[in-house]
């Protein structure tokens, strides 16, 4: 189970990387309307890769505390 939760996460974080790219290339090519709108995609996946990291940081701090 470990190495398919590697394999999983290697496989993703390549993702993650490839589009990235994908991301800026697309945007150093496009103009106007569509540059705009590539802003908006780009910050929504900033956003995004922001709360993983937060939720990562979170669960890697423990079990939250019951309060009794």
């Amino acid at each position: 189970m470990l190495a398919v939760y590697q394999l999983t996460f290697a496989v993703t974080n390549l993702a993650v990387v490839v589009g990235a790219g994908s991301l800026v290339v697309r945007f150093r090519r496009a103009s106007g309307t569509e540059r705009q709108q590539l802003q908006w995609v780009a910050l929504a996946a900033a956003l995004t890769v922001l709360g993983s990291l937060v939720v990562l940081a979170g669960s890697s701090a423990g079990p939250w505390p019951t309060g009794c």
